[in-house]
């Protein structure tokens, strides 16, 4: 008696009492993706990767300095004008693209191969900045439009946050700059 009002019990808190039906579909095993540690700014750059590809407006949010500054200029274009953009304006950007209900995909090719790190002499010494020379992005909607696509020269500029917000002993890093140049669609 005491087994049946325990099975009715967690039957009723959807648990079951160990006789699944085996013909019952199981739900899909979903997983969080995995966001490398910010220790380096190479990893900074695939929290980064991942989150725009992810349409991950909080994660966005974390990767960037609060005073992050971007520029962006399209030299394919016949008039090329260079768009400045700060933080808020891309944690929005990330966060519509998530919301909107059309948005299929956002594809952001880094080739880590190609990365270099360069000197800003005009930087703090502490402060690293990588280029690379072949970003290529695509967002396309559920219709299949595409709404951007393409190659990128670009260089991302980091600053070391020592302490670490949740270790006194570590150095995490921070986006603090970048700069793009679309140079083919």
């Amino acid at each position: 008696m005491k087994r049946a009002l325990l099975c009715l019990f967690l039957v009723g808190l959807g648990v079951g009492c160990g006789k699944d039906d085996p013909v019952k579909p199981r739900p899909p095993i979903t997983t969080l993706p995995i966001y490398p540690s910010p220790s380096q700014p190479e990893s900074v750059l695939i929290r980064y990767q991942l989150a725009w590809e992810l349409r991950d407006s909080v994660m966005i949010d974390t990767v960037i300095a609060a005073d992050y500054t971007g520029t962006s200029i399209d030299l394919t274009d016949s008039y090329p004008t260079t768009i400045p953009f700060s933080k808020s304006d891309e944690v929005r950007i990330v966060g519509a693209m998530k919301l909107d209900p059309l948005m299929r995909q956002v594809s952001v090719d880094l080739y880590p191969p190609l990365w270099t790190r360069e000197a800003i002499f005009s930087d703090p010494p502490e402060w690293v900045t990588i280029r690379i020379p072949d970003l290529r992005v695509e967002i396309s909607t559920g219709l299949d439009e595409i709404l951007a696509t393409g190659q990128y020269d670009c260089t991302f500029t980091f600053r070391p946050i020592t302490p670490a917000p949740n270790s006194p002993t570590d150095t995490t890093w921070a986006i603090v700059r970048w700069k793009e140049r679309k140079v083919s669609l």
